[in-house]
């Protein structure tokens, strides 16, 4: 083994020296005995996290900050030395992550060794990294600083009425892998909540909404100091790790007993302001992935942490002094922009959680003399929520009055609309931003982009209103100008129709204005949907911004030279343009571009000038030859989803001989409809499924997007999965085989179905047992048992509701009427009756949260929502379980009781011809 020397330098040691000594060991020095294994956290901002030690000079800290050491993949950097006046808190956390983050025993002893120091006994923190490195060392091997350490330790736990049982605890709820389990365990400890582990499993990723409802839970036992007496588990004799004994430590223990015998309250924990905000940053983030509803959960107890601040300071709330005002307003506009960033799934329809959680904090704004202040970004923030939200029906009915021609303005229908002022007339959008004028904010860029696309230009004029969620810019928002190619973008974006879009983009660029990859995405999404409109076989008449559509250009009598000129490009001679221009698709734009491919090739060309390589094409190539897991071709990250995206598309899949009229007919003849077999690249389309289910098998996605890809392909009706078998039935039970061993890797990565997954689920499992059915298939019997019971498990998961705070938000999965009849036509086919009255059951008792969901949903959601009951009555007329649903829906007023026969039979002539309920 290398010998390393150990450099001191003053208070702290060498943190390179400490890297330089765990990358000289060798790889195989894993210790089996003892290993705490995390994920890899994603803690604070990468930039504002790694302070340096103000001592160093200016090109030492360059230095220090540009160096990466690796230890077993794990990044390490000096994110403990810290300079501002508060580093502590993340200093002592911040090395407990990294020792964490080494799996190797041997490797965090030398870690440690060259790290520590008598300020280690002075914050939790590092007191556990100190616990856990004397469980680990022979009596003889301790050094006089870890015996001076032992002794500031017990100082500081005796200070904060703690002891060495309370340190041992923490041990036992972070010797787990899995930040869920930590969760459980914080949550079922009796000891006092300490935030550092809180905040140490929000680094990591949770999997499910009850270990986010558990940390809230504790949070909320902090901000209100308290230590709630829960259910205790056996902590000290289930250790997963050998902890020593006191004697052999000398772990003098403080103890929580008085000298008369007597039990010892603990003080009530108290969190500032600093680790209230970077507690509340944390969950947000966890709400944004898992529970979107819980943002409001956030903003309440930001308002009641606020409350609690003010009355420590012995403070009027309606006289407050300039210190404590300045305090909470940092607290208010740190988090409401925080609050305007969207939820991963589902970003428009969970919309409506951001703007209420900002509207909680806008209360608490007023509730304070003087009325708290908001900042420029919070007035962005909450434009931003606005110009996401659904348009309110004024907003509409503006929409629908406007002219045809270009400026649309408002043309009066009848004389009440000539008295109409213009304010009347304005979105939200452009009145926030108004607000913000009037509070002294100049707009940069990004706040004119959101007031054209809230329906005003600069000057006034009127835009077309649009629904859309603007990024945050990654760099500072900048003055705007006339040829700011964002801003220009939002005007193309503001349009009706293909022709005011053109007109737009070479308006820009007459004026010597540069595109950007925005301003070119703009013009591709108006180009793609104007081929969608032309596409439609039915009427459909969308209200002007509400949606992507593109409306059809109205003819104004112009000549036909004047129409050639206003013709826009193809979309092959734009991307073409875009290239010429400098700029290559990525992000947004290669996103679009990808998913809105007419055709294979097309779709890899983008991918390549995206940054795909010519090897990994190869590598499919060999793969289409020879398919097995160890040819499998190893996809890049940043484009994964889209290539899954894109080969997933195009699966060949049946469909009825359009030569035949009757397509009601069950005899009718199918055909199969391949649209390629084998790219120009040399790759194998055949089987797409299986190769997408590969890929994800060997790379193993730890998110949820990836994976939906193939199962929404899985669930759709008629695909083939191999062209080898020449019947549609065998090819839904290939389906369902795939799908299920795919959804075995899916959780084997740690990751849950959401209500959208589990819509998936159920389109899956209709089709596998129509399949069994018609195929009258005995073996398959023992799989479609177990395909039901999955279905079930899945929803009692889904539907469990928070049950450790009243005001909270009860269900964790937004549970809408598509979820619950695609699960109430998969009862029907297995004939569970008794889980039907379950299931109606349980929406009695959430009828009011289940309402909510169905107001905050589009046009259209009563009308689905009404179709789980027809899917009830088609399959439970006339068995003895319909009076008692019959009683069950007719209970609750919203649900219009039951329904007609009239109703059922329009139900049954809409439903699928293969997907009908046996009635």
């Amino acid at each position: 083994m290398q010998s390393c020397s150990f450099n001191l330098v003053r208070r702290e040691k060498s943190f390179q020296a400490a890297l330089r000594t765990i990358t000289s060991l060798p790889q195989n020095l894993l210790s089996q005995s003892h290993k705490i294994l995390l994920n890899k956290p994603t803690s604070r901002n990468s930039y504002a996290k790694y302070h340096t030690n103000p001592t160093l000079n200016y090109k030492d800290k360059n230095e220090e900050l540009t160096n990466t050491f690796n230890c077993h993949d794990i990044s390490l950097k000096a994110s403990w030395r810290r300079g501002d006046t508060y580093g502590h808190r993340y200093w002592a956390g911040d090395i407990l992550t990294d020792y964490l983050n080494i799996s190797d025993t041997t490797l965090r002893q030398k870690f440690w060794n060259n790290i520590r120091s008598k300020n280690c006994g002075k914050f939790l923190p590092t007191i556990l990294v100190h616990f856990f490195h004397i469980s680990n060392t022979e009596g003889s091997l301790r050094t006089s600083l870890d015996h001076e350490i032992t002794r500031i330790a017990l100082s500081t736990l005796e200070s904060k009425n703690l002891c060495w049982e309370d340190v041992q605890n923490w041990a036992y709820i972070l010797s787990t892998q899995h930040a869920d389990e930590m969760a459980k365990r914080i949550y079922e400890s009796d000891r006092q909540l300490q935030e550092f582990l809180i905040m140490h499993v929000m680094n990591s990723n949770l999997s499910s909404a009850r270990s986010l409802d558990m940390l809230f839970s504790c949070v909320w036992d902090l901000i209100l100091g308290k230590r709630s007496s829960r259910k205790t588990s056996s902590l000290l004799s289930n250790k997963i790790m050998q902890c020593p004994r006191q004697n052999e430590c000398d772990f003098l223990s403080p103890g929580r007993i008085k000298h008369d015998g007597t039990h010892q309250e603990s003080p009530a924990t108290y969190i500032d302001r600093f680790t209230f905000v970077d507690l509340a940053r944390r969950l947000l983030r966890q709400s944004r992935r898992l529970w979107p509803a819980s943002m409001t959960n956030v903003a309440h107890m930001a308002s009641s942490y606020s409350k609690i601040l003010v009355a420590k300071a012995n403070c009027n709330s309606q006289s407050l002094n300039s210190h404590l005002s300045r305090q909470l307003c940092n607290i208010l506009n740190i988090l409401m922009v925080e609050l305007s960033y969207q939820a991963t799934v589902e970003p428009y329809n969970q919309v409506v959680h951001n703007w209420n959680a900002q509207k909680i904090l806008l209360k608490l704004a007023t509730e304070f003399r003087p009325a708290l202040i908001l900042s420029h970004s919070s007035y962005r923030a909450i434009v931003q929520v606005l110009a996401a939200r659904e348009m309110t029906p004024n907003e509409k009915d503006c929409a629908l009055r406007r002219s045809p021609n270009w400026p649309p303005w408002i043309v009066a229908k009848h004389g009440m609309d000539a008295s109409f002022s213009t304010d009347e007339d304005s979105s939200r959008v452009v009145a926030g931003i108004y607000r913000m004028n009037e509070a002294g904010y100049s707009g940069g860029w990004l706040d004119d982009a959101l007031r054209i696309i809230g329906g005003q230009d600069f000057d006034g004029t009127p835009t077309i209103q649009q629904r859309r969620i603007l990024p945050w810019p990654v760099s500072d928002h900048g003055k705007s100008d006339e040829f700011n190619p964002n801003v220009w973008a939002a005007r193309i974006m503001a349009t009706r129709n293909i022709q005011e879009a053109w007109t737009a983009f070479v308006e820009f660029k007459k004026r010597g204005g540069k595109p950007s990859q925005d301003t070119y995405l703009a013009l591709f999404e108006k180009l793609t949907y104007q081929l969608v409109v032309g596409g439609r076989n039915r009427e459909y008449n969308p209200i002007p911004g509400d949606g992507r559509e593109v409306l059809p250009i109205p003819d104004n009598n112009f000549s036909e030279y004047y129409k050639r000129n206003l013709e826009p490009p193809s979309i092959q001679r734009l991307y073409s343009e875009m290239l010429q221009s400098g700029q290559r698709p990525a992000g947004r734009c290669l996103k679009f571009l990808v998913r809105n491919s007419r055709t294979p090739d097309e779709g890899f060309r983008y991918l390549i000038d995206g940054g795909l390589s010519i090897d990994i094409l190869e590598s499919f190539r060999v793969f289409s030859e020879s398919p097995h897991l160890n040819n499998t071709p190893k996809i890049p990250k940043s484009i994964l989803v889209e290539f899954l995206y894109l080969i997933c598309r195009f699966v060949p899949r049946a469909i009825r001989d359009p030569r035949q009229a009757d397509t009601r007919e069950k005899n009718s003849r199918w055909i199969v409809k391949k649209l390629v077999s084998r790219s120009s690249y040399g790759i194998s389309l055949n089987q797409p499924l299986r190769l997408a289910a590969y890929i994800l098998s060997t790379q193993r996605p730890k998110t949820q997007l990836p994976w939906y890809i193939l199962f929404r392909a899985l669930s759709r009706e008629n695909i083939i999965v191999s062209l080898d078998v020449n019947d549609s039935s065998r090819n839904d039970i290939l389906a369902w085989k795939l799908f299920r061993a795919s959804l075995a890797d899916f959780e084997n990565c740690g990751l849950q179905l959401n209500a959208r997954g589990f819509s998936m689920l159920c389109h899956g499992i209709q089709k596998y047992s129509r399949a069994v059915a018609r195929t009258k298939n005995e073996n398959e019997t023992i799989d479609l048992m177990e395909a039901h019971l999955l279905i079930k498990s899945e929803f009692k998961r889904l539907s469990k509701s928070s049950q450790y705070q009243e005001n909270f938000q009860k269900l964790y999965e937004p549970i809408r009427g598509i979820h619950l009849h695609a699960y109430i036509r998969c009862l029907a086919l297995a004939k569970d009756y008794e889980e039907i009255v379950t299931t109606v059951q349980w929406m009695s008792n959430h009828a009011k949260e289940l309402n909510e969901i169905l107001q905050q949903e589009s046009k259209g959601a009563q009308v689905r929502f009404r179709r789980v009951f027809l899917a009830i009555h088609t399959c439970c007329k006339g068995t003895r379980f319909e009076p008692h649903l019959k009683a069950l829906i007719s209970s609750v007023d919203s649900w219009e009781g039951w329904p007609t026969d009239e109703e059922v039979d329009v139900y049954k002539k809409k439903s699928h011809l293969e997907g009908h309920i046996c009635w």
